[in-house]
């Protein structure tokens, strides 16, 4: 009964480790993408003091397409966590009914 114990403290100390580590990438990538919009809001004002219209165009496509992209790595990056943590979940809820069962099932009489 310990070992199921400590099966489930292992578990959850992974899942909450694996949600540290969502909130981490979550963190960093709105760093990126705050550094990214930035960078590209410097660049927008260039391009049109360049007088560049063309330049301007392409630099506007080549930035919403970093931006729906990023969103898109975003969103599976949150998807695999969420598999991630609900799998831990499911063998947490599995481990915790097998040891209710081991807990509430008659003794085995030895000999038999």
């Amino acid at each position: 009964m310990n070992d199921a114990s400590e099966a489930i403290d292992r578990i959850r100390h992974t899942e909450l480790a694996a949600a540290r580590r969502v909130q981490e990438a979550r963190d960093e990538a709105e760093a990126i993408l705050a550094r990214a919009r930035a960078e590209a809001g410097e660049l927008r004002s260039a391009a049109r003091r360049s007088g560049r219209e063309e330049a301007q165009r392409h630099l506007e496509a080549s930035i919403a397409s970093a931006e729906e992209q990023a969103e898109q790595v975003r969103l599976q990056g949150e998807e695999a966590a969420s598999l991630l943590i609900g799998s831990a979940r499911q063998h947490v809820a599995d481990i915790s009914a097998a040891l209710v069962t081991a807990v509430l099932a008659p003794p085995v009489e030895e000999g038999k």
